[in-house]
């Protein structure tokens, strides 16, 4: 059910994105990038912070995790709460590059070669649509409970995304336990 899932979020980044054409789509990647790099300045004061308010599960020692190891899941409450933070500072940035690019928009309907211009915008908007899953894939897998590992055990869409992405998963996962 999870990987029927991720498969239409992503088919949805390729529509929206053949909407929006590569004109528009570039400006959101722009926006998306800038994103990146305020969360990656601000997730760690604003992780304390949420500490306070988001809550989560010990871990047992025992328990089976689909994806971490022992070691990686004593010290997973940081890493969850610092994934988290930067999500949030992620869609907080987010809404208001979609504030931006929606008043800009109207510029960006010159005659462009359309077919072009809704390819690129497709390609773009899958890339946006899975690295949105990745992340959020990324943190669901470290809550350490049985209902939730099974969704990773195996080869599964959503193991592979949050263990085979090509350059975000060593990244991330460096970022995170070490």
């Amino acid at each position: 059910m999870v990987t029927i899932g991720i498969i239409i979020f992503l088919l949805l980044g390729i529509y929206t994105g053949a909407r929006r054409g590569l004109a528009l789509q570039i400006l959101h990647f722009v926006g998306y990038i800038i994103s990146i790099f305020i969360a990656i300045f601000g997730y760690r004061a604003f992780s304390k912070m949420i500490e306070m308010y988001v809550p989560f599960p010990s871990y047992i020692p025992g328990t089976h995790l689909a994806i971490f190891s022992e070691g990686q899941a004593l010290g997973m409450d940081q890493s969850f709460y610092y994934l988290f933070s930067f999500i949030v500072i992620m869609v907080v940035n987010w809404a208001i590059v979609r504030l931006i690019t929606t008043v800009i928009k109207e510029m960006t309907k010159l005659p462009i070669i359309k077919q072009f211009n809704t390819l690129g915008g497709a390609i773009l908007g899958f890339v946006f649509h899975y690295v949105a899953i990745f992340f959020v894939l990324y943190l669901v897998a470290m809550i350490p409970t049985d209902s939730v590992q099974k969704i990773f055990e195996g080869h599964t869409l959503a193991n592979w995304i949050v263990t085979h992405t090509p350059l975000f998963s060593g990244i991330v996962k460096m970022w995170l336990f070490s």
